[in-house]
């Protein structure tokens, strides 16, 4: 696992973090992909973004599993041991809705990938206005889903609650 972490230093303080798994087993690949996201999150919209590495969906899966929480996962299908597919479903088959794009060599899979409720499907070699159009539209939704709370009075006083964080709620 590697972490790369581009904090471009304008507007800084009007934009959150987002987080961001790339996950494919060829090195030029996934530096591929690092690249491109640093471009498309400093040059086009100017706000920071922190990327993991993996080589294999087993150590991503593992990482998530501890409780590392990520707003995007860049995956290849074809990796040895386990397919992407295979490692979307089983965060799927465990409630996670993490949006993905799918970055791959094949277009064998994209059925069964929309099946598991990808965000986008790149067909590899891709160029950076492809990768763009891909993104913009995951990022807009990341977002809008970090903008959904309700604020409560509690005896602390006025508390946002994200409701991404809410596991139950009831009203007497």
């Amino acid at each position: 696992m590697h972490v790369f972490q581009h904090v471009p230093t304008r507007n800084e303080a009007k934009t959150q973090m987002v987080r961001i798994a790339i996950c494919d087993d060829n090195d030029n690949d996934r530096a591929k992909a690092q690249e491109l996201c640093t471009y498309y999150f400093d040059a086009k919209l100017q706000r920071p973004v922190e990327l993991t590495a993996y080589d294999n969906p087993v150590d991503m899966l593992a990482a998530i599993e501890k409780g590392i929480v990520f707003d995007l996962l860049l995956i290849d299908i074809y990796m040895p041991g386990l397919l992407g597919t295979e490692a979307v479903r089983e965060l799927r088959d465990n409630a996670n809705d993490v949006p993905v794009i799918f970055l791959t060599t094949s277009l064998d899979h994209a059925y069964e990938a929309f099946g598991l409720r990808a965000d986008g499907y790149l067909h590899k070699p891709f160029s950076i206005e492809q990768f763009e159009q891909g993104l913009e539209p995951v990022v807009e939704n990341i977002d809008a889903r970090r903008k959904a709370a309700i604020v409560i009075k509690t005896r602390d006083g006025v508390r946002r609650l994200d409701f991404d964080d809410f596991l139950y709620a009831e009203t007497l």
